[in-house]
């Protein structure tokens, strides 16, 4: 847009037209989390890492998620969520299965599955009569011979 600001625009309703930033804040509400792959944050974003992060300096994001992930210091900050080597579980609706900001498990484990066995019922596969066809053709042998 050359550097020009655009002020009191209308809010965009076509696929064409320009969006109000609140148009905008609306595709990645603050308390949003999206899977990232960079080492850090691009800029505006946090990684979901743990650290203390200041309760001014984030306000909507502190309205949002408060200290679910921890109190900071108890007073200036709070904690993000840390997801290093964890994945993300939404909280289920009935509100069971998952304590929102908890941690559990374990990185490196084995699945178990005790030895079992499939029985299939004994059956028949019919066919049709039919011909496999093979093109003539010959054998070459070498000169040899056979001993008793």
């Amino acid at each position: 847009m050359g550097g020009n600001k655009l002020t009191n625009l209308a809010a965009g309703s076509s696929s064409s037209d320009a969006v109000t930033f609140s148009q905008l804040a609306t595709l990645s509400p603050a308390g949003s989390i999206v899977m990232y792959g960079g080492a850090s944050a691009p800029s505006g974003w946090l990684l979901c890492d743990g650290s203390a992060v200041s309760r001014a300096g984030y306000a909507s994001l502190f309205a949002i998620v408060g200290t679910t992930f921890g109190v900071g210091d108890g007073a200036t900050t709070f904690n993000l969520p840390d997801l290093r080597q964890r994945f993300p579980l939404g909280k289920a609706a009935s509100g069971t299965g998952s304590t929102l900001g908890g941690t559990g498990g374990s990185i490196d484990h084995t699945h178990g599955m005790q030895n079992h066995t499939h029985s299939i019922a004994s059956h028949t596969h019919t066919m049709k009569n039919h011909t496999h066809t093979i093109n003539a053709h010959d054998h070459t042998m070498q000169a040899h011979t056979h001993t008793v």
